[in-house]
């Protein structure tokens, strides 16, 4: 999903050193998060298959059908169409062998959100777009719910997981009516990440911190502490007072 929504896949686009299927199954996350429209149909449920399948498929599929389950919860309807897509693209001797081509993979990439996009629960795509759009962050939480509610009172949730890859004008427009509206949540946000940033200089002071940054918030304005206007130390024996049980001890002298 474009970066100028701090919103994206939380998926990392699939490398050339990765295996075929490895590739294949980060493809599922990138078309539940946007993948571009194509005209192409749905897997074809009237092929039957007479011969056994070839060895190592049924370790590939348990593969497959387990990463996509674990990536995208309550998708199994998506899942389960993703993968008959992948063998009718692939062949069933590929996938088993795992020697699917660079071919095989734009082919599926192509076909996969037109064939089984509206598989997705909207609450699979709602949870997608909100991990893409925090990060990470949890403090981007509010900012991304709210980017989430303004689109989708435009637009299905299938479209948006349909479109999101590709900057359309009705897309387009619709993102920047959400930003423009949430953008008081996402100027609050920054500005506790660049606190938190600044203070967490190592894992044991992260609780200290965030305690530190809610005495700050509740003194003074999102915008001071941003423009880098807070009287930090006029506010430090607060922290202390309240805080400083959550600092880590100190080690023993030698």
């Amino acid at each position: 999903m474009p970066s100028d929504m701090i919103v994206g896949s939380s998926a990392a686009s699939p490398g050339a050193n990765q295996s075929g299927m490895q590739r294949y199954l980060g493809l599922l996350i990138l078309a539940a998060c946007g993948a571009p429209p194509a005209a192409a149909a749905p897997p074809s449920e009237a092929k039957v298959e007479t011969s056994p399948a070839p060895p190592g498929l049924t370790a590939r599929k348990d593969e497959f059908m387990g990463a996509c389950r674990g990536d995208l919860s309550g998708a199994d309807a998506y899942c389960s169409c993703s993968w008959k897509l992948l063998l009718e693209v692939a062949g069933e001797e590929a996938v088993a062998a795992d020697t699917t081509t660079p071919a095989d993979l734009d082919t599926f990439e192509s076909k996969l959100a037109d064939a089984c996009a509206s598989e997705l629960p909207v609450e699979t795509i709602r949870a997608q777009w909100i991990a893409g759009c925090a990060k990470n962050h949890a403090a981007m939480a509010s900012f991304c719910q709210c980017t989430w509610n303004e689109l989708t009172a435009e637009l299905p949730a299938e479209t948006i997981a349909r479109r999101a890859a590709h900057a359309t004008p009705e897309l387009a427009a619709a993102r920047e009516r959400a930003r423009v509206a949430c953008e008081p949540l996402a100027a609050e946000a920054k500005a506790e990440i660049g606190f938190m940033e600044g203070c967490v200089t190592q894992p044991e002071v992260s609780d200290f911190c965030g305690c530190a940054w809610k005495v700050i918030r509740e003194n003074v304005s999102h915008e001071v502490i941003a423009a880098g206007e807070a009287d930090v130390e006029a506010l430090k024996p607060q922290v202390r007072e309240r805080c400083a049980s959550l600092l880590p001890a100190a080690p023993p002298a030698p």
